[in-house]
């Protein structure tokens, strides 16, 4: 119950200092979250990898498209004098050629490369010069083409995109939990500079009334002219104190407000301190692993490297192969003629082998640097992963240890309060010496300011610890 009363009075401070609208640091953080410009910048950022990632997901799917080149060409050109008649000096030679192609295609998923298929025709007028129109019609051709052999872009292209989308939605909920510590280490600050600013106006309070009661004394020779000079010192004292923490509680206040983008005016309020946390480092350090952006990337330049290395052990193979291969029908037609030849089969394009004789030990070389790049990103990834645990466990470590000297000082306010209250009382009767109750002001002070401190260091290290984990803990 005494603890109960000691949160309340804490409670009681600020709206009796701020009295104007009050924002909890639930409200701080959805206005931070939701209007301020990182906010926007982070929304944006995961509009754009959004984005990035359909086009991703549009170069997987079947595609069609229509392809036309229309041509023209006019040559001349002077034969040979000798066998010709003078009016036949020059001939001249012009073609108006027309080729149109519907082509579909679609990236083959699971051997890497891509099928596609093809529809094409051709118009050839005044081929050659001859007067000859020609048309060619090929109504279906069927091809594969892949440019090596042994390497699936497509499923690296997969598994690393899919990874880098995930990595992006996670990195802006990551973006809003350093909104949140952010806005909570503004907020805090602002609760401790006004209750410093509390603490000040009533030592002010106090110290202005013993030096009333302390001239009452001096007046009727009950204490010395020494001690008098020190209740003096000890208001001016409070004056410029109370001065000074009013300075900070604006600084503060003006600080959240910019941050947030609002009018200043407003009051905050000591925010309900959640029941005894207890949480499982394990547990914290597997949810940091899988949801911290930092930790992920590292991640994905090994997969990066693991995909380089599998091309560069196809590209430097002994045989390496490349393969672009066409089958269908076509028909040539010659305008000129009443003939219609029927449909050919046709097979076109081939398969490309590579053999290398001599190399200068490039093959070798590129096959090494790409096994030291892949264990140079897999100890970074690791190195990373160890960095991540540690603060995890310190971070944690932390907060557990916050949280119980959270109690301990509010206890402490509780006994420095009824002792300050008790030596005012002994020293207005005479019963104790100004040294004895300046130290049980000083107590007072003290386990106030233990208070303070440890209460923002409690909020900041449970801030600290949902950030880097992504992982709500209270």
């Amino acid at each position: 119950m005494k603890m109960k009363r000691v949160i309340s009075i804490l409670f009681a401070l600020l709206p009796v200092i701020l009295p104007a609208q009050v924002m909890t640091l639930e409200d701080a953080i959805n206005i931070a979250q939701d209007s301020t410009i990182k906010a926007y910048a982070y929304q944006n950022a995961l509009q754009r990898a959004e984005a990035d990632y359909e086009v991703f997901l549009s170069t997987r799917r079947p595609h069609l498209s229509l392809n036309l080149n229309p041509s023209f060409s006019n040559y001349q050109f002077s034969p040979n004098t000798h066998t010709l008649k003078e009016n036949d000096l020059k001939n001249e030679v012009k073609s108006l050629t027309t080729y149109g192609e519907l082509k579909f295609e679609q990236k083959a998923l699971g051997i890497g490369g891509t099928f596609y298929a093809t529809a094409n025709s051709i118009l050839s007028n005044n081929f050659l010069g001859t007067n000859r129109n020609l048309f060619a019609f090929s109504p279906i051709g069927i091809g594969y083409s892949n440019s090596l052999i042994g390497y699936n872009q497509n499923k690296w292209d997969k598994i690393i995109n899919d990874y880098h989308n995930e990595s992006d939605r996670i990195a802006y909920q990551y973006n809003l939990y350093k909104i949140a510590t952010e806005t909570e280490s503004l907020y805090i600050d602002c609760i401790v500079k006004a209750q410093q600013y509390e603490i000040c106006l009533r030592n002010e309070e106090v110290a202005r009334k013993m030096y009333s009661i302390g001239k009452e004394k001096f007046a009727i020779a009950s204490i010395s002219k020494n001690e008098l000079f020190t209740l003096e010192v000890q208001e001016l004292n409070a004056e410029n104190s109370l001065y000074s923490a009013k300075i900070d509680l604006d600084n503060a206040k003006r600080a959240l407000s910019s941050y947030l983008n609002i009018d200043y005016d407003y009051s905050v309020e000591i925010p309900n301190t959640p029941e005894y946390i207890s949480i499982d480092i394990e547990e914290a350090i597997a949810n940091a692993l899988k949801n911290n952006p930092s930790y992920r990337n590292s991640y994905e330049d090994v997969l990066s490297a693991n995909a380089n290395d599998e091309m560069v052990k196809a590209q430097t193979a002994a045989l390496r192969t490349s393969i672009d291969i066409q089958l269908g029908i076509q028909n040539i037609y010659n305008l000129n003629e009443s003939s219609n030849p029927a449909f050919k089969q046709f097979v076109s394009g081939g398969v490309t082998l590579k053999i290398p004789i001599i190399d200068g030990g490039e093959a070798k070389n590129r096959r090494k640097a790409s096994g030291y790049n892949i264990q140079y990103m897999e100890n970074l990834s690791k190195e990373a992963e160890r960095e991540l645990s540690i603060d995890v466990t310190v971070s944690i470590k932390e907060f557990s240890t916050q949280q119980e000297l959270l109690q301990s000082t509010l206890q402490a306010i509780e006994i420095a309060d009824e002792s300050f209250e008790l030596a005012k009382d002994l020293y207005g009767n005479g019963d104790i010496d100004i040294n004895t109750f300046i130290l049980a002001q000083n107590r007072k002070d003290e386990s106030y300011s233990n208070y303070l401190n440890t209460l923002k260091r409690y909020w900041d290290s449970l801030f600290h610890l949902e950030a880097i984990c992504v992982t709500d803990f209270h």
